[in-house]
């Protein structure tokens, strides 16, 4: 906090400025200023927080110099110091708005306590102004989503926008009152049942201002003359017929268009997104005429785009993705006259970005470019039907991974393709793969195969997907955003799971992995051997392979690895002479003690017995 220390007299600046510790406190000791004008002169660039000034000074006074300081930095507190103790002083420094006033005999304590309170008082305000603010941004988010969502009719709340919505530079309700009203008595009721709150002032720009107004509204022309003559009016001679006022009032009406924008790039945690938001919002209020809200996954903004057309606002945005390092994705409604047609901008805007799992690398997509789509083809064909059950029965993942690539391409350069139809299409081949699956069980006689996909005939049918369905949205909870890449991994890691569980319950050598799975519990009996940690090993699913595993081997896992343990400890005491301590670590047991009643449990007696009785034989 800055304090700038005020007065004529050099020793009373020297005390003030070293008897006391300001910065032990808490304050930037500006420069002093030997006069009110040299204050005044100052204060615009270093901006004090608290000014301490003597009252009588050459030239300007301290309590002038008070009001001229407000009129610039009205939240400044200031405090007078003075060598008279005068009522008169208190009361003209009370009217200019002076925080406290204190004799120059004041003890360096009392001014310290005069200091700390109006430290006090400019806290309390700034949290009031914070409080105030974030109230205030709360509501201006909630009506602007409001606006283009569901769209705004009551009068009550159109009122607010030009001034909750600035930066689009909207025309006050008052102002459009105004000339509607001059216009035509029913031109005004059609701009209030279209939600229009007016035109921007920087269309008037070129009709007089009136000079005595405060917000600088426009001078109503005199009824009858001018371009702007009354709806009653009489047309001069000769003139030829003009638009009703209320239709120019309408083409006036600014340009708005709705941007839904997704970002990726700075990492995949929740604040690392949210800090990307956060960049790219500041940087379209910097770069753009807009108005924008974060959401949970992307950023709605609202653009004027009377004068920037689709590649001026294609470069900004490229812009900002080079800029910030990230990838960004914009879907764009149409271009609509006024407030009331927002909703209708913002519908366009969400279809297109339903696009964005297609789009590719399209920085800007427009909703034109996709309103046409009829979609493309949703049942995969026999011959690729045909081709898959191959590889799934083939076994070899590289070769499926090629054909995820190459249908999903083919169905993505569709020129009719749809988010819709590309899910229909890659539920129809997961729906294939799995009949395969089942057909082949069938025909084995296998009945207890397990229901890999629950929902997968009612996700067909009703086209909802589940939690763990395969999804095209575009977007999701982590980044806002979707791609083909991520729609060709789902897919393909559907198909995988189909074809891993062929290799593991249908092909003659599913149970291989239980083999390889024994021979590595064997090698690394002394270290630690989960169930999780050897399923992973052969990559089969834990509950799977537990289930497997019992029934090829007539036991549960945890038993199989206890009789491996006791197994190699019997070996090792019968041919090694080791501490039975070292015995146990060498098969995975650190508790001599719980090793030695496993032991007897499962051979009916202690590792010292055991090997006793070796040892006689």
């Amino acid at each position: 906090m800055n304090i700038l220390i005020v007065d004529d007299e050099v020793i009373i600046r020297t005390g003030l400025s070293t008897v006391i510790q300001w910065e032990e406190m808490g304050f930037r000791l500006l420069p002093s200023a030997e006069s009110a004008e040299e204050a005044l002169g100052r204060i615009a660039s270093e901006h004090p927080h608290i000014i301490l000034t003597d009252i009588r000074m050459g030239g300007m006074d301290g309590i002038t110099m008070a009001g001229k300081v407000k009129e610039v930095l009205p939240e400044t507190e200031i405090i007078v110091l003075t060598g008279y103790d005068d009522f008169a002083y208190v009361q003209q420094a009370i009217r200019s708005g002076i925080g406290d006033y204190l004799l120059k005999s004041s003890r360096p304590d009392e001014i310290i306590r005069a200091v700390m309170k109006a430290k006090q008082r400019l806290l309390s305000k700034w949290e009031t102004h914070k409080a105030d603010n974030m109230q205030r941004n709360a509501y201006r988010g909630k009506m602007l989503e409001r606006l283009v969502t569901e769209g705004i009719d009551d009068p009550e709340s159109l009122k607010q926008v030009p001034r909750l919505l600035g930066r689009l530079g909207l025309a006050a309700p008052a102002q459009a009152e105004e000339y509607a009203e001059q216009e035509s008595p029913d031109s005004y009721k059609l701009l209030a049942a279209e939600g229009l709150p007016g035109r921007s002032t920087q269309q008037g720009a070129d009709e007089p201002r009136r000079a005595d107004h405060p917000h600088g509204e426009y001078e109503r022309p005199p009824a009858g003359t001018g371009a702007r003559a009354g709806a009653g009016s009489a047309p001069p001679a000769g003139a030829t017929a003009q638009p009703y006022a209320g239709q120019n009032r309408r083409l006036q009406e600014p340009e708005l268009q709705v941007l839904l924008l997704s970002v990726q790039g700075w990492g995949d945690t929740r604040a690392s997104g949210g800090l990307l938001r956060f960049a790219v919002d500041n940087m379209l209020g910097e770069l753009l005429p807009c108005e924008t809200l974060q959401r949970q996954g992307d950023i709605l903004a609202v653009l004027r785009t009377d004068d920037l057309g689709t590649e001026a606002l294609r470069s900004e945005l490229a812009r900002i993705s080079d800029k910030l390092k990230c990838v960004l994705f914009a879907a764009a409604g149409s271009p609509v006259r006024g407030l009331a047609q927002l909703p209708h901008s913002y519908r366009e805007a969400v279809y297109a970005a339903s696009f964005r799992s297609i789009a590719g690398s399209e920085l800007l997509l427009l909703s034109e470019t996709v309103k046409g789509r009829k979609g493309g083809r949703t049942v995969c064909s026999k011959e690729e039907e045909s081709e898959l059950a191959v590889l799934l029965k083939g076994g070899n993942p590289i070769d499926l991974r090629h054909f995820v690539e190459r249908v999903m391409d083919a169905a993505l350069v569709s020129p009719d393709a749809t988010p819709a139809s590309l899910q229909a299409y890659s539920q129809s081949v997961v729906i294939a793969a799995h009949r395969w699956l089942e057909r082949t069980a069938s025909a084995l006689g296998l009945t207890d195969l397990p229901r890999l996909l629950p929902s997968l005939g009612e996700q067909a049918d009703t086209g909802h997907a589940g939690s763990d369905a395969l999804s095209l949205a575009p977007g999701t909870a982590g980044d806002g955003l979707g791609d083909p890449g991520s729609m060709k991994d789902t897919l393909y890691k559907r198909l995988r799971v189909i074809m891993e569980t062929y290799y593991q319950y249908l092909s003659e050598d599913g149970v291989l992995y239980v083999k390889r799975a024994i021979s590595y519990i064997q090698d690394n009996l002394d270290h630690a051997l989960t169930l999780q940690q050897v399923a992973g090993h052969v990559h089969v699913n834990p509950n799977h392979f537990s289930e497997v595993f019992k029934r090829e081997t007539g036991v549960t896992y945890i038993e199989f690895v206890m009789r491996e343990r006791i197994r190699r400890a019997a070996e090792i005491l019968s041919e090694t002479p080791i501490k039975i301590s070292e015995v146990a670590k060498k098969v995975g047991y650190e508790d001599i003690k719980y090793f030695s009643q496993l032991f007897k449990k499962f051979t009916g007696q202690t590792p010292s017995d055991f090997r006793s009785n070796r040892e006689g034989k």
